[in-house]
């Protein structure tokens, strides 16, 4: 490991646990502002993500502005990073994709990497997916390829209404209530503070289950690839495997030995994404022409 990794690493664990102490401390003298403090802590990321290089454009996505990143020319292709990662993360696909006769367009989402914001929700997410789709690719992609976190966005913006002729899963995972529970229980958060946290969510976002990408891959349309490594530590591998089975018509890839990260700069797995693009992008004469 790096020295720049490992003191990345330290600091980031030195924020977590001010933060389970700030919490604990503010669950005893304010009790009536801790649920509202959880909440911005799972929405704040601790990181946002590697600097990606020269911005190629900037657009608008409500009150934020967000960095994009283009490379090749085709057929426009989204690549889109999880929480805590940023555009970087995307670079090795993307180049694949612009060798190959693709427009790769990667984005930095709201309070990640160049792009401005604090906080954001999965919801959020979406909506700046769209937006992107609207206005840098005129509403259509050739496919989306999501990592992460990334993919519920992904799936939400297709079930939304956003054009895609195809969709990629890389290592998804399955709803955000674990998540957030997982998180809660980590700081030392009480049930009955993290469920305070939740309600609050909801009044924001809407039902936290009707963000369960399984719920929503039953409503979408595209041809989809999910890709998931067995061994993946920080996303379970049953929960690629649960939203493949909910998705019409959805593949499921197991891989093994790259866990969560290293399937983004795995010749095999890019290869995989890639011919399954192609094949998807030709697979008929109405899909080829809108691509």
């Amino acid at each position: 490991m790096s020295i720049r990794k490992t003191v990345t690493n330290l600091w980031q664990m030195a924020r977590f646990l001010g933060t389970r102490a700030r919490l604990q401390a503010l669950a005893r003298v304010r009790p009536d502002r801790h649920p509202q403090a959880l909440l911005e802590v799972w929405l704040t990321p601790i990181s946002r993500g590697r600097p990606s290089g020269p911005v190629s454009h900037w657009h608008w996505s409500g009150e934020e502005r967000v960095a994009l990143y283009d490379e090749g020319k085709g057929p426009t292709v989204l690549l889109v990073h999880g929480w805590e990662g940023s555009a970087r993360d995307m670079c090795e696909l993307a180049s694949a994709f612009a060798r190959t006769g693709y427009r790769a367009l990667r984005v930095d989402l709201p309070a990640h990497g160049a792009s401005t914001g604090r906080w954001t929700t999965l919801a959020h997410w979406a909506r700046t997916i769209r937006d992107v789709t609207d206005r840098a690719a005129n509403g259509e992609l050739a496919a989306i390829v999501g990592h992460s976190l990334g993919t519920a966005a992904c799936l939400l913006a297709v079930r939304d209404g956003m054009k895609a002729n195809c969709a990629v899963l890389l290592a998804p995972p399955r709803e955000p209530r674990s998540y957030f529970t997982e998180l809660s229980r980590a700081l030392g958060v009480p049930d009955e503070r993290r469920d305070d946290a939740m309600r609050l969510l909801e009044e924001m976002v809407g039902p936290i289950d009707e963000f369960d990408s399984r719920v929503v891959a039953r409503r979408v349309n595209s041809p989809g690839l999910v890709i998931h490594d067995r061994g993946d530590r920080q996303v379970p591998y049953e929960h690629g495997q649960g939203i493949a089975d909910a998705w019409p018509g959805a593949e499921l890839v197991t891989i093994e030995g790259l866990g969560h990260r290293r399937m983004l700069t795995n010749p095999d797995v890019i290869g995989r994404v890639i011919g399954f693009v192609d094949a998807q992008r030709y697979t008929s004469p109405a899909r080829a022409s809108r691509a």
